[in-house]
């Protein structure tokens, strides 16, 4: 196998592997609904502290 088939094929694997974790998954109702949306992933915490949301259309 040459160099370049070589790191072709492993950039595609890494490629895929960072995609495979897709994070939380949330929605606009329900449990996954904006309510919760500070509970579904730390990240999200800033949703669970503004008093605010604003609904873009």
């Amino acid at each position: 196998m040459n160099r370049t088939t070589l790191m072709a094929l492993t950039l595609m694997a890494g490629s895929g592997l960072a995609l495979a974790d897709h994070g939380a998954h949330w929605g606009y109702s329900g449990a996954e609904g904006p309510e919760h949306w500070g509970e579904l992933d730390p990240h999200f915490n800033t949703c669970q502290t503004l008093n605010a949301r604003v609904v873009i259309e």
